[in-house]
């Protein structure tokens, strides 16, 4: 689902108007970010938890070249779905 999709979701079960979705959307996720950021981790009861996982480094390949290179780790969000979110995704595949 993207943004726009969402919007358009959330607009049609609230009846809002599709500015004020958006809005309230971006401050959502914007207030995910900040905890993510601030605490490492943000647990939404009953939907799931963000959280960043350290990636170690790893060998890669320079596709220009052929040559094997050593790629830095990084930092990256993972999501881990709970409850309902979890089973419904289960169940989707």
């Amino acid at each position: 689902m993207t943004f726009p999709e969402l919007v358009e979701a959330v607009r049609r079960e609230t009846c809002w108007p599709r500015t004020k979705v958006e809005r309230v959307l971006r401050a959502g996720f914007r207030q995910i970010q900040a905890g993510i950021s601030r605490d490492g981790e943000v647990c939404i009861f009953g939907f799931g938890k963000f959280a960043i996982k350290e990636m170690p480094d790893r060998d890669a390949l320079d596709f220009r070249t052929g040559e094997r290179i050593r790629a830095s780790g990084k930092r990256k969000v993972r999501f881990t779905p709970f409850g309902r979110t979890a089973r419904a995704a289960r169940n989707r595949r």
